[in-house]
């Protein structure tokens, strides 16, 4: 099988902190290009990328594989993503 070439970019992309997300990733590689590599249901996919804390262990190391990066790189990005997600969840507490 051949390797979508937008795999290296990605690859290059994360390895010059200029990804911060998992979401980024699809900014340059289609969802369906990991999704149909990674021989998962598109939807299924698509809701674990809006919401990563649903990846599975092996789900990263897969998806670690494909892009050809450590899959502690993809755990640093969830983490920035869910960190966010919380951080917009907190409102501010009224002053008195």
């Amino acid at each position: 099988m051949v390797r979508d070439p937008r795999y290296r970019a990605v690859r290059s992309l994360i390895k010059g902190n200029e990804i911060s997300t998992i979401k980024e990733i699809f900014e340059v590689l289609p969802r369906t290009v990991l999704a149909r590599d990674l021989r998962q249901n598109y939807a299924q996919f698509a809701a674990k990328i809006r919401n990563p804390t649903r990846f599975t262990v092996l789900d990263v190391f897969r998806m670690a594989s494909w892009i050809q990066v450590e899959p502690e790189q993809l755990v640093t990005l969830m983490k920035q993503e869910v960190m966010a997600k919380l951080a917009k969840r907190k409102k501010p507490k009224p002053k008195v």
